[in-house]
């Protein structure tokens, strides 16, 4: 004989009526209600704030953003970095022309191993140049509204 195995027959679960407060869509929208009531106060005095300085630009005339504490400072580590990174590209492309094509095709001569690295450290440079000029002469800091009248008073 071998083992017995237990099956329990399937039991009859109760049925019961569901009440309308147990509707899990009427919960859900009880607790976004409590939940939008409690971050309401939060967001609002931001919001405030936005409002009035909205009001207090359009009535005045408009004027260039004060410069804080620390702004020149970060604008020269913005510089400084970007020209930084622009020594390194060229540096990496001419080691890139001098050294990893020949590790790419085999043993070349010194002159034209320096004349690749020359030529790919150029066009790195070239790429380069212009995205240090977007980034050296973007003017991130001054809004739309004071660039236009800083145009209308050169003119």
């Amino acid at each position: 004989m071998g083992p017995a195995f237990f099956i329990p027959a399937n039991m009859q679960l109760p049925i019961t009526n569901r009440s309308v407060e147990v509707n899990p869509s009427s919960e859900l929208r009880k607790f976004f209600g409590t939940l939008e009531n409690l971050c309401y106060p939060a967001i609002l005095p931001s919001c405030q704030l936005i409002s009035r300085r909205k009001k207090a630009t359009s009535t005045a005339a408009p004027t260039a953003p004060m410069m804080g504490s620390g702004q020149p400072e970060k604008q020269i580590q913005r510089h400084v970095i970007a020209v930084v990174q622009f020594i390194l590209s060229v540096v990496v492309g001419f080691a890139f022309g001098f050294s990893g094509i020949e590790l790419l095709i085999g043993q070349l001569d010194f002159g034209f191993r320096l004349l690749l690295g020359i030529i790919i450290a150029l066009i790195v440079a070239l790429a380069e140049i212009y995205f240090l000029a977007v980034k050296l002469n973007e003017a991130d800091d001054l809004p739309a509204s004071v660039t236009s009248i800083m145009k209308q008073h050169q003119e």
